[in-house]
């Protein structure tokens, strides 16, 4: 699932509030969010990165060759 999916997600599940009534910033809603969000990111950067290096390895393998001389 996408950041932008997860960050929809959280948002629609959150609940609704008026404009002047934005909560405190040392409401713990905000910390939680900025951590599930962070840990998002370096998920997809980390999956990104195993999946550049699958596709460089399949895409250049690397041959093994013998050199035994009998």
């Amino acid at each position: 699932m996408s950041l932008r999916m997860v960050t929809k997600r959280l948002q629609v599940n959150c609940q609704a509030r008026r404009t002047d009534q934005q909560p405190p910033l040392n409401s713990p809603e905000l910390p939680i969010f900025r951590h599930i969000t962070k840990m998002m990111k370096i998920v997809v950067v980390s999956l990104f990165a195993v999946l550049g290096s699958w596709i460089a390895n399949v895409s250049s393998p690397i041959g093994v060759t013998s050199s035994v001389q009998g």
